[in-house]
């Protein structure tokens, strides 16, 4: 079928096509994705980012020209490296923030408007293409957002998604669930002090995989759980000073 562009801050994606149905993740502005079915007022898609499945309000969907989608595709981007980015659109009386992670076209060496389709988008204030910032400037950015299962974004992320959107903003696509996420790169060998940039994953009682976290070096891990915040790890897991206490059990620790 066909493929679109989101327009939006965001557009949520339920597990089922009703608006009651649980949040399972969250396409960015600038993301594109493919519409694979429609029941009534609601598509099924699939995210070109990583593949991921769910349902989303056809109202919110902006039917884009399959050239132009194709064009934005294949163009330039820059990834909005900090929480929010302010755009306005020509001829509209809104303008939109855009969380971190968003996609914007580059013309050029150009960065103040770009264009999807006949909307005209103007860049609220001036950055630099070349100030992306690190992995931890990119992670401490996030520092304090709210935990929201299936979130994406500074205004409620969970924390596979912020996982992903970290590394998406520093380069390099991977999975959104943890448990797609343990797949990849290199396991620590036991004893192998944990480096900046590693994923620590944690399992349930069941021995599932519920949880992961990005290692800050010198034992600290930033991670998503109430709020994004920072915590001690260690071979048992994650131990809290807030509860003084170990709040999750670690599996593995993988470096990308």
């Amino acid at each position: 079928m066909k493929h679109s562009i989101c327009h939006y801050g965001f557009i949520p994606v339920r597990t089922e096509p009703r608006e009651s149905a649980e949040l399972c993740t969250q396409i960015l502005f600038g993301e594109t994705y493919e519409v694979l079915e429609q029941q009534g007022r609601w598509l099924r898609v699939s995210l070109d980012l990583d593949g991921y499945q769910g349902w989303i309000d056809a109202k919110l969907d902006w039917n884009d020209d399959e050239q132009e989608v194709l064009r934005w595709s294949r163009a330039k981007k820059w990834i909005v490296p900090w929480p929010s980015v302010k755009v306005v659109c020509k001829g509209e009386p809104h303008s939109t923030l855009l969380s971190a992670g968003s996609e914007i076209w580059v013309n050029g060496n150009e960065l103040a408007s770009f264009h999807i389709g006949t909307s005209e988008y103007h860049l609220d204030c001036d950055y630099l293409l070349n100030a992306t910032p690190g992995i931890e400037a990119v992670a401490m950015s996030l520092f304090g957002a709210p935990y929201l299962w299936g979130g994406r974004s500074f205004y409620g992320i969970d924390c596979s998604g912020f996982t992903q959107l970290v590394y998406k903003i520093v380069g390099r696509n991977i999975p959104r669930d943890a448990s797609q996420q343990i797949a990849i790169g290199t396991t620590l060998a036991p004893g192998e002090e944990p480096q900046l940039g590693d994923l620590a994953f944690f399992n349930s009682p069941a021995g599932n995989i519920t949880h992961v976290g990005l290692c800050l070096g010198d034992r600290r891990i930033i991670h998503a759980s109430g709020n994004v915040r920072i915590d001690w790890l260690d071979e048992k897991g994650i131990f809290s000073d807030q509860v003084n206490a170990y709040t999750h059990t670690l599996t593995t620790i993988k470096r990308l």
